[in-house]
């Protein structure tokens, strides 16, 4: 599946998670399941991230898709317009998780002899929906956990230091949405300790 392609999937996704929004922000529940098996659980982490790369990348996108894209995102900030401390409340519960699941993939890594970049390609995932989260629900990082900010810097240090630049790892049509000085961690790969 080419960069296009998978656009085309997330969009796909996207609306579906718009769909799910109503029910996923009223529960309790941070990984919610998706109706379709194939799709993805509904986080905010998985919107944003979608979110993103659609509507820097719309242009690869069908006239019919981009409009339906511009309904999607604006189906969400209605339904979240007067839900902000809920939405908040969410995303931070998520950015926690995501900085763990993150923290437990570099541990993965440090302790293998070989990185594999098509199993990283996907992990790197995690590390992207951390940024957005924080971009998208405009976090005031006073308010965060310093804790959390604290480890997550540390991660991006560890991981800077056992680091391979290299070429983009996702598709090459996406690079517009993702420059290398906000999206670091997606031109290259980690590198196992034992080979710096």
């Amino acid at each position: 599946m080419d960069g296009a392609e998978k656009l085309s999937q997330d969009l796909d996704i996207l609306k579906a998670m718009v769909e799910e929004l109503a029910n996923y922000l009223d529960s309790d529940v941070l990984y919610w399941p998706m109706y379709k098996a194939s799709y993805p659980q509904m986080t905010l982490g998985g919107y944003f991230m979608r979110q993103h790369r659609l509507q820097h990348l719309s242009y690869l996108l069908a006239d019919a898709d981009q409009s339906a894209l511009e309904q999607y995102v604006n189906q969400f900030k209605e339904m979240t317009f007067d839900k902000k401390a809920q939405l908040m409340k969410k995303g931070l519960r998520e950015l926690e998780a995501r900085a763990n699941q993150w923290d437990q993939h570099l541990r993965e890594y440090w302790d293998s002899e070989v990185i594999e970049k098509e199993f990283y390609k996907t992990d790197a995932e995690i590390r992207t929906m951390i940024s957005d989260l924080i971009f998208e629900l405009e976090v005031d990082l006073s308010q965060v956990d310093k804790s959390l900010l604290i480890k997550i810097d540390s991660l991006d240090h560890e991981l800077k230091a056992n680091w391979q630049d290299g070429d983009f790892i996702w598709p090459e049509e996406w690079i517009p949405a993702y420059g290398k000085d906000d999206y670091w961690w997606l031109y290259g790969i980690p590198r196992v300790a034992s080979s710096n």
